[in-house]
């Protein structure tokens, strides 16, 4: 009787512990993501650690939650190969625990810190939050991230090689609606469209897919014709 009393104490702690361990883990889930208005090389420090990136996107999954010193670089380049690491963002940021915690850099208006619940991955939808309207055609509700870097490139790949506006209208509306996409990308795949009509149908839809949707006035340049981005602004 005595043996079975200590076995069964013992599947008890064992339990308790893995139960403990199992929480934890739930808790710990959080991703930390850097977003850029613009392309260039940039270096994220944090807690004293570099990660370089030359996308405007940059994902550290399955962080744990806690406090964290950041600063973010961005290379200056000067003549040929000289250049300087500028400090465009530091402070204090707080990684949330079962959030995507995005730090988002513009080059005109600064940095701001957005705080993202998450459910199963890095840029599966999310379920709708105060003062963010879900967006038509998705089931639940917004993106995380942008479209992911690997992603995006064979999406500009197989979008070169679409002959007519029409049929890459079609297909950069699908992957769009999927994936979700951000301003930088957006840009690149609207200079991939003869017609300025079809880059304005492409940009009104994406919109309510975009994840920094304050850059849009980034796209002005994308257009053969102001009239076409002033038709874009007034219609968002």
């Amino acid at each position: 009787m005595l043996a079975i009393i200590k076995r069964e104490s013992s599947i008890a702690i064992v339990m308790f512990f893995a139960a403990i361990m199992s929480f934890s883990a739930v808790r710990a889930h959080a991703n930390l993501t850097v977003q850029t208005s613009e392309m260039g090389h940039f270096s994220l420090e944090l807690n004293g650690q570099f990660y370089d990136f030359n996308q405007n996107m940059f994902s550290m999954p399955n962080i744990m939650p806690g406090m964290y010193n950041v600063r973010l670089h961005r290379w200056m380049p000067s003549f040929g190969n000289q250049g300087t690491w500028n400090i465009v963002y530091q402070g204090v940021v707080q990684v949330l625990a079962m959030h995507n915690t995005v730090l988002n850099y513009n080059s005109w208006t600064g940095a701001t810190v957005q705080h993202l619940p998450m459910m199963t991955g890095p840029n599966m939808p999310y379920p709708p939050v105060p003062g963010m309207p879900s967006a038509p055609g998705m089931p639940i509700g917004g993106f995380f991230m942008g479209m992911d870097p690997l992603a995006f490139d064979q999406f500009m790949v197989q979008l070169n090689n679409i002959s007519f506006d029409s049929n890459k209208l079609d297909f950069a509306k699908f992957a769009v609606r999927q994936n979700g996409i951000t301003v930088a990308q957006l840009r690149q795949a609207l200079t991939r469209f003869s017609f300025d009509s079809n880059r304005l149908n492409l940009a009104q839809f994406a919109y309510q897919f975009t994840i920094d949707r304050h850059n849009y006035f980034m796209l002005q340049d994308a257009f053969t014709f102001q009239s076409n981005f002033r038709k874009l602004m007034d219609s968002i």
